[in-house]
């Protein structure tokens, strides 16, 4: 939602032909919630050749998918070929695993939900932000600067409304981690 203030502000205008993918890149981080954890998974429960396994397989499919993705959508293509892996890893890797560690799909999209719903909130927020109270306002670096903040308190007030005692965690794991250093 921030997307064309801040490429102008980092960038400049010349670059936003990139908001279309740099969008999209946002959604592939989403599905990548799901597909990053399942290596680590694969160690903790003794399969670290399992991971492998299926990269033997993923490589190629990635390569075909990016090189048909970029030669018929250019970058947007190319990113569009990069959301199918995450989904691609979640099913395979990601079946694989939750039915080695009897964990179902649904408790890991209930624990991830708080996440989620505070970024639906997030999103939002500052789509009503930018689109009613800031959109008279022409200066990137000031709409930008409103939007982030706009943001960041939402997510985090939704999160200490409804989400408190996981936020409370999370804190508390910010803090002995600091403590650590």
């Amino acid at each position: 939602l921030v997307a064309p203030d801040f490429i102008m502000v980092a960038y400049g205008e010349k670059w936003l032909p990139i908001l279309i993918p740099l969008r999209l890149f946002c959604f592939y981080g989403i599905l990548r919630l799901y597909s990053t954890p399942l290596q680590s998974l694969c160690n903790g429960i003794g399969k670290p050749n399992l991971p492998f396994k299926w990269f033997l397989i993923y490589l190629p499919f990635n390569l075909v998918l990016l090189y048909i993705g970029v030669s018929k959508g250019g970058t947007t293509g190319a990113v569009l070929a990069k959301m199918i892996m995450p989904l691609f890893t979640a099913i395979t890797i990601g079946g694989a695993v939750m039915r080695e560690i009897n964990l179902p799909w649904r408790h890991l999209l209930y624990c991830t939900s708080p996440a989620v719903m505070a970024c639906l909130a997030m999103g939002i927020a500052v789509g009503l932000v930018g689109n009613f109270l800031l959109s008279s306002i022409t200066s990137h670096i000031i709409r930008l600067g409103v939007l982030a903040a706009t943001g960041g308190l939402v997510y985090l007030g939704f999160l200490a409304t409804f989400f408190r005692s996981d936020l409370t965690k999370v804190l508390d794991l910010a803090r002995r981690l600091k403590g650590a250093k």
